[in-house]
């Protein structure tokens, strides 16, 4: 199915069967990162969860998945695996798995979406917001002190200036935190629009169901 935001379409769709195979892997990932405290590198570690299996859907046909969290699933389980992905591009993440057997739904939160469908910059306009807010501070006092300079005779445009200018940078933060959380609250409504009509929850969540958000 297809959900439209904004001027894109969310595409969502699901793959329901039965589950074999399943396999539950946890890696150890190493990184160097530098402290500027200390002025050295150091190692650090980081856990990296998997599962994965093969689904065998009832026209017999079978799809290998994977979800990158340790969920609850043995073999022979009925499961559905929903992915997601925008219409203009080739590319689908998942982004909930339903265990019928246990009813439960791992489904991962809309700000974690928001990051594997690159989904920011169409509520946030990009960066250029926040940069024009920026270049407001220094070109108002800069502007006000040309053009009203020989007026006053005074440092007094250049202040105004500066706080036309730091009003601007303001105004535009709160403009850009508002528009990102409705483009958040957007993208989550329409997740949940989608995991629901995959499952055919008409009636929203069904009694007995258990939901896990999950973060990546």
């Amino acid at each position: 199915m297809s959900i439209p935001i904004g001027k894109r379409n969310l595409v969502v769709y699901g793959i329901s069967g039965t589950a074999y195979g399943v396999k539950q892997n946890t890696d150890v990932v190493y990184r160097e990162e530098y402290s500027a405290s200390t002025k050295r590198a150091h190692l650090t570690h980081s856990n990296r969860h998997s599962t994965t299996w093969w689904i065998k859907q009832p026209d017999g046909t079978e799809k290998e998945c994977r979800f990158g969290q340790l969920i609850p699933l043995r073999d022979g389980q009925d499961v559905t695996i929903i992915y997601v992905g925008w219409s203009d591009e080739d590319t689908v993440t998942p982004v909930a798995v339903f265990n019928a057997a246990t009813k439960e739904l791992s489904v991962y939160t809309a700000r974690s979406m928001s990051i594997s469908l690159d989904y920011g910059g169409s509520f946030t306009n990009g960066c250029m917001l926040p940069v024009l807010g920026f270049l407001a501070v220094p070109v108002f006092p800069f502007w006000a002190s040309i053009k009203y300079g020989h007026v006053y005779r005074s440092e007094t445009p250049a202040w105004i200036g500066f706080g036309v200018g730091l009003t601007t940078l303001i105004a535009i933060a709160i403009y850009t935190k508002r528009t990102a959380a409705r483009g958040m609250a957007r993208l989550d409504a329409a997740l949940q629009t989608g995991i629901h009509r995959t499952l055919n929850w008409t009636d929203g969540i069904p009694s007995g169901v258990t939901v896990k958000t999950l973060e990546k």
